[in-house]
Order: C-alpha cells, then sequence, then structure tokens
C-alpha cells in the first residue's frame, strides 16, 4: 500500500511515493477543512472516510489498518471548538457521524484491537527492548487510570458530581483513552511482526506533517480561518499542525531539506495563526530550539 517508492514513467520521470502521501494528505486535510462548515459535505467525507476505514479493517492487512487508521485520525479536524469557534456547530467526520455518534468509530477501533489478538494470538508480551517497555508502561497507564477515575468520584474531588455534564466528560476521555490504546496496540503489533513496518510508520508520519502544513498554508491563503478576540486568529486545520514544526529535526533524514522548509513553515503559520493551544505551542517551541541547539552540538 506505501511502498518505498512508485514510478511514473514519462520519460525518465520518477516520482517517490514520501511525496505522493502528502499530496494525498495535503488534498485529504484541504477538503475537510475547506468544506467544515457545510455540513452536507462533511457528511459525505465523514461517511467515505468510514467506510473506507471499514474496507481496510475486513479487508486489509494489520499493518495497513494501522496506517489508515493513523492517518484518519490524526488528519481530521477532531475538535469543532477549536476549528469552527463553536462548540455547537453541526459537524461531521469520521469521529462523529448523525445516529452513530462517535460509537461507530468506537466499535471500529476495538474491532482493530480484537483483530491483533486474532491474528496473533495475543501481542508478544516480552520486555526484552524500550519499546516493549514503553508499550507496557502506556498500558499500566491506562488501565490504572480506571481505578483512578472511580477513587475521584468517590472522593468529589472539587464538587465534581454537581456537574450536571459530568458524566458526558467521563464518558469522552473513555472513548479517548480507548482510541489511544487500540491504535498503540495497532502500532506495537505491527512493529513486533512487520519488519518493514517501522519504515513504513516513520514515511507516513513525516508526511502527515509535511501534508498538513502545506494544506494549512493553502488554507491560509484562502482566508479559511476566524478570529477571536480581537487579534487572535484560528486556522480552521486538524490540531496535528501544532507538531509540524518538529520536521526541522529531520535534516538529515532522507526530504531532509524538504522537511526544514516545511517545517520552517508550519512554524511561521503559527506565529500568525493558531489551532487552538497557542499557549502550549510556544513551550513546545523552546523545547524543539533547545533540542535543534542539541542536535547541532553533537
Amino acid at each position: 500500500m506505501l511502498a518505498e517508492r512508485i514510478s511514473f514513467r514519462f520519460g525518465q520521470i520518477s516520482l517517490d511515493r514520501y511525496f505522493i502521501d502528502t499530496a494525498l494528505i495535503a488534498v485529504f486535510v484541504f477538503l475537510n477543512s475547506i468544506f467544515a462548515r457545510v455540513p452536507v459535505i462533511t457528511l459525505v467525507l465523514g461517511a467515505v472516510e468510514t467506510l473506507f476505514l471499514l474496507y481496510v479493517l475486513f479487508l486489509g492487512s494489520i499493518s495497513s489498518l494501522a496506517v489508515t487508521v493513523l492517518v484518519l485520525l490524526s488528519a481530521n479536524i477532531e475538535n469543532p471548538g477549536f476549528a469552527l469557534g463553536n462548540r455547537d456547530a453541526v459537524f461531521y467526520s469520521v469521529f462523529h457521524l448523525p445516529y452513530v455518534k462517535s460509537y461507530l468509530l468506537l466499535g471500529i477501533m476495538l474491532l482493530a484491537m480484537a483483530r491483533c489478538f486474532w491474528h496473533f494470538c495475543c501481542p508478544p508480551f516480552s520486555r526484552q527492548t524500550g519499546f516493549d517497555r514503553f508499550y507496557f508502561m502506556n498500558l499500566f497507564l491506562a488501565v490504572s487510570a480506571v481505578p483512578m477515575v472511580f477513587l475521584v468520584l468517590a472522593c468529589n474531588d472539587n464538587g465534581m458530581m454537581a456537574h450536571t455534564d459530568m458524566w458526558r466528560y467521563v464518558a469522552r476521555d473513555g472513548y479517548q483513552m480507548i482510541h489511544a490504546v487500540s491504535v498503540l496496540t495497532l502500532v506495537y503489533v505491527c512493529m513486533k511482526k512487520d519488519a518493514g513496518f517501522a519504515g513504513r510508520l516513520k514515511n507516513i508520519a513525516a508526511a502527515v506533517l509535511s501534508g498538513t502544513s502545506w494544506a494549512a498554508a493553502a488554507l491560509a491563503l484562502c482566508g479559511n480561518y476566524y478570529s477571536m478576540w480581537g487579534d487572535e486568529f484560528y486556522i480552521t486545520c486538524p490540531l496535528i499542525l501544532f507538531f509540524a514544526p518538529g520536521l526541522i529535526l529531520f535534516l538529515d533524514e532522507k526530504h531532509g531539506w524538504f522537511h526544514l522548509l516545511t517545517g520552517c513553515m508550519a512554524l511561521l503559520l503559527q506565529v500568525r495563526f493558531t489551532v487552538g493551544i497557542a499557549g502550549t505551542w510556544w513551550v513546545y517551541i523552546l523545547l524543539l530550539l533547545k533540542a535543534l541547539r542539541f542536535c547541532i552540538l553533537i
């Protein structure tokens, strides 16, 4: 599905698969963002994305399923409150569809995790590498969150039981935790069982960041942003744009100069626009500059 290279024989032209993935993701992000305020179109896009995810779930390989989940969940608009400036706006996506709401995606993620267990009997539970320990540490944190929730509810911390929307927020956080554990399990199993998956994951992660950055540049040129509190401009774009400046750290990798150009463009975009987490963004940039200084020194 994501071969290292793909050739189009128009004379001697050979186009790297990474740039094709970047272009496709850029188009995907642009369409989901530019039509975010048109419910009919977002409904069609969300339904097509969900059907494609179901197709890969039942007929695709585990590795293809992991890549598809990563792309659809990271390159989609997660929060209409940030993207549109209105939490009550009518917005559909793979995260939220009419009638089934977010339950369908929740079921898909549970089936994806169950397919990993069915296909491989169980994840390879060994703790021989740092990646194994990383997986089990995150799994432990996710599982330990369950008794902590009941403890906080039993103690009625900060009088939270009096809030009418409390159960809805608890359920929402529970859904997000299941999504995170499912994605983590998919990636872990693929990394252990598919020798070529690490390279695919590396390429698709960079393609998501690059594609989202170029889509955001096009969205800014099209005026797909809104203002709040005076000069505070929010761009309608997936929150993954937040991490795109980190591409500048991969100058020594393949396509390093393209990563540098894209990372700098994403940095300049977020100086002018925000995706809704501006305060945290400055901390991230400071850490990024610190890491870049470290990379230069060594």
